[in-house]
């Protein structure tokens, strides 16, 4: 099955939302006729009504409210990863990677400190260790067990662990 195109799952989740095609339309500035052919568009793509007409609303059937869930959560997983994508824009933005044992442990007691020094920084702690090139997981710092050797990146052995 073709997934429906998004504007068609934005009029539908606003008119299951709010209960009514006309203020689906209010919202999303479009006419009360074209969130009813947005709706008709997606009805016939998927081939379910979607939508029992009651009165001057209208109620999910069973097809439309397992829609609408599925649409929320992938509007709210579209919408999170837009925010992720706005921090990039922000010059204070570092990005950390270190063992989980290391932030929560060592690293987490000097956050405020640090954050005091830098108020300017925006500090995104990451777990995950797994890439093995830097581009891969997109960061400014890595601390970690094993080397990184990648052209063009400033390593610096700290602590070297001695067996005893």
């Amino acid at each position: 099955m073709t997934i429906p195109s998004l504007r068609l799952l934005i009029g539908f989740e606003a008119a299951a939302r709010l209960g009514s095609f006309s203020r689906a339309a209010d919202e999303l500035c479009l006419s009360q006729s074209a969130v009813s052919h947005q709706i008709g568009q997606l009805e016939a793509q998927i081939d379910q009504p979607l939508f029992l007409r009651v009165g001057r609303g209208v109620e999910l059937t069973v097809a439309g409210d397992v829609l609408l869930r599925s649409v929320q959560r992938s509007l709210a997983m579209l919408s999170g990863g837009l925010e992720q994508i706005a921090t990039y824009l922000d010059p204070g933005l570092v990005t950390l990677v270190c063992p989980a044992p290391l932030l929560h442990g060592w690293l987490q007691a000097k956050l405020a400190q640090l954050q005091q020094a830098i108020p300017e920084l925006c500090l995104v702690l990451s777990v995950d260790e797994s890439a093995r090139y830097i581009d891969e997981i997109d960061v400014d710092l890595v601390i970690g067990a094993r080397p990184i050797q990648q052209p063009g990146l400033l390593e610096i052995p700290y602590l070297q662990d001695e067996l005893v």
